[in-house]
């Protein structure tokens, strides 16, 4: 019984998953794309249930190709948004990392 070995490590796996959903979801709500991530999930839940449940080869193996190419078309469909997250995790999140690792003593010089 693995499945009942739930200890520290995954709890925090839960959470940091739950929390990069949380932000994903309010990320995409506010950006307006939320109805694209949803078809895009569906289209995920069928090709999971056609692949893998149903083990349909010919159907299978067409959403298949989809979905490798996938992952090219939602970093073109996602672009802002990456951007935005990429920016926002890096202005909010690591400033006080960088400073620590930093010179963040001010160099003044006098201008005559």
């Amino acid at each position: 019984m693995l499945f009942f070995n739930f200890g520290f490590k995954e709890c925090v796996d839960v959470l940091l998953v739950a929390l990069l959903l949380f932000y994903s979801y309010k990320l995409m709500r506010r950006s307006g794309s939320l109805n694209v991530f949803i078809g895009i999930m569906v289209f995920v839940l069928i090709w999971v249930i056609v692949s893998k449940v149903f083990k349909m080869s010919l159907l299978g193996s067409i959403l298949d190709k989809l979905v490798s190419v996938g992952g090219l078309v939602l970093v073109i469909l996602f672009q802002d948004e990456i951007r935005r997250f990429l920016f926002t995790l890096g202005t909010h999140h690591t400033n006080p990392v960088i400073r620590f690792f930093t010179n963040s003593k001010k160099v003044t010089t006098k201008q005559e």
